[in-house]
C-alpha cells in the first residue's frame, strides 16, 4: 500500500506538451540570434575590456545573489581535497600498465593545455576572416573571456601554492606560500595546480561558443563530454588532482557569461526565458488511474 501512495508522485519527461512560457522562447532566441550575428566586433576590446570584466567578476561573484554558488562550489572543493590521493591513484594507477591509455591521457592534457584554445580561436578568425561577424565576434569573445578569467586563475595558484601529483612529496600535494617570481616560475609544478588553469580556460572557451550559438544545441552535448576528456587527461597525465577543477569550472562559466553578456544583452534575456536544459514543472493528473503528476516539460 506504500508503495502504492508513493508512486502516486512520478515525475515525467514529455516533449509533447511545452507550457506557454518555453513557448515563446524559439522567437525571443531566433531575435537573440538575429543580433548576434549583427553586432559588429572590435579587436581592441578584448584588452580594453578587461579592467571591466575583472571588477564585473569580483561584484558578481561576492554579491548575496551568487552566495549559494559561491559556498557550494568551495564545498565541493573542500569536501574533494581529502580524497584526492585516492582519485589520482585510481585514474594514474593503470597506466603503468597501458601504453595506450598513458598515451591517450598525455594526449588530452596537451589538448586541454593549449591546442583546444589555439585551434578554436584560429578556427573561428579564419571563418570570421571570410565575412561572418558572429564568427569574428565569437573568436574575440574568446581572447577576452581567456584573459580575463587567465588573471584570476594566475592570481589564485600564487595564492594557493599547491603543488600538482607531478612529484609532489605528500599525499594530495603540499600547499606553500608564494615563493617569489623567480622560484614560482622555475618550479612551476611545485606551486600552480589549484585552479586549473587548463580546464578554466577550455571550459572559457566552449561557453562562449555555446553563448553565441544557442540555437545549436549539440555544441553542449559535444562540449561537456569533451572536458570531461581533458579533466581525466589532466589527472592521468599528473598535472591536477580532481579538487582542482570546481574552481576552475567557475571561472570559466562566470567569464564567459560577463563577456557574451555584455556585448549580447539579449541573450541573458533568452536565457531567462527558456534553458534547454532545465525543464518547467507543472501538476498534472495520470490518465488511467487520475493520480497527482508532477510533469517536467523541456522545449526542444
Amino acid at each position: 500500500m506504500k508503495m502504492v501512495t508513493l508512486s502516486a508522485l512520478v515525475i515525467v519527461s514529455t516533449f509533447s506538451m511545452p507550457i506557454a512560457n518555453a513557448q515563446e522562447a524559439p522567437s525571443i532566441q531566433t531575435a537573440a540570434v538575429a543580433k548576434i550575428e549583427s553586432h559588429e566586433p572590435t579587436f581592441w576590446q578584448m584588452f580594453t575590456n578587461t579592467p571591466a570584466d575583472l571588477m564585473d567578476w569580483w561584484g558578481l561573484t561576492f554579491s548575496r545573489e551568487n552566495a549559494p554558488q559561491l559556498i557550494g562550489t568551495l564545498g565541493l572543493t573542500a569536501a574533494m581535497i581529502p580524497t584526492d590521493y585516492s582519485t589520482w591513484m585510481a585514474v594514474y594507477r593503470p597506466t603503468q600498465d597501458s601504453a595506450s591509455l598513458t598515451k591517450f591521457f598525455k594526449g588530452a592534457e596537451l589538448w586541454s593545455s593549449g591546442l583546444f584554445q589555439i585551434t578554436s580561436s584560429a578556427l573561428f578568425l579564419a571563418w570570421g576572416a571570410t565575412g561572418n561577424t558572429r564568427a569574428l565576434r565569437t573568436a574575440y569573445e574568446i581572447g577576452e573571456s581567456v584573459l580575463s578569467s587567465g588573471v584570476v586563475v594566475q592570481l589564485l595558484k600564487r595564492a594557493t601554492g599547491r603543488e600538482s601529483p607531478r612529484g609532489s612529496l605528500v599525499r594530495g600535494g603540499q600547499w606553500r606560500s608564494y615563493p617569489g617570481e623567480s622560484t614560482y616560475t622555475s618550479t612551476l609544478r611545485n606551486y600552480d595546480a589549484m585552479p586549473s588553469g587548463h580546464l578554466s580556460s577550455a571550459f572559457v572557451i566552449f561557453q562562449v561558443i555555446e553563448n553565441n550559438y544557442p540555437e545549436q544545441h549539440w555544441i553542449s552535448y559535444a562540449g561537456y563530454p569533451l572536458m570531461g576528456v581533458f579533466a581525466l587527461g589532466c589527472v592521468g597525465d599528473n598535472i591536477h588532482w580532481f579538487s582542482d577543477f570546481p574552481i576552475a569550472f567557475a571561472l570559466g562559466y562566470s567569464f564567459a557569461k560577463i563577456v557574451t553578456y555584455r556585448y549580447h544583452p539579449e541573450l541573458k534575456v533568452a536565457d531567462q526565458k527558456s534553458n534547454p536544459y532545465l525543464p518547467n514543472f507543472t501538476m498534472g493528473f495520470h490518465e488511467e488511474s487520475d493520480r497527482p503528476l508532477l510533469v517536467a516539460n523541456w522545449h526542444w
